[in-house]
């Protein structure tokens, strides 16, 4: 499965939009030790290849981006995954996850 990300992920703010997240700078990527990795390339948008692997990509927003509410992004899919049984437990059903974990400041977030 090869999945096209667009150039910007961007994040909005209650009050107004924040920056776009730019995926040429910043990011790392944890592989998972028991699944292959997937292939990653960063850059003015991010391409990912996964076939059967698992891994996250994440980097750090800008602190000035803490307070974002929401975010929205573009992306397609150039092969999707086969279609998965639902009432069976396993099987991959989905593309992709997104996931944000958010920190709280008074949490001790670190910059």
């Amino acid at each position: 499965m090869r999945l096209v990300f667009s150039a910007a992920l961007a994040l909005a703010t209650s009050t107004a939009h924040a920056g776009p997240v730019s995926f040429s700078t910043g990011w790392k990527e944890q592989r998972l030790s028991l699944f292959s990795s997937n292939d990653y390339a960063f850059g003015t948008s991010l391409n990912m290849t996964s076939n059967g692997s698992v891994s996250i990509a994440w980097a750090r927003v800008d602190p000035a981006d803490w307070e974002s509410v929401g975010a929205s992004w573009d992306w397609s899919v150039s092969k999707s995954v086969p279609a998965t049984d639902l009432s069976l437990k396993g099987g991959d059903d989905r593309n992709i996850s997104l996931y944000f974990r958010i920190c709280s400041r008074s949490r001790g977030a670190v910059a």
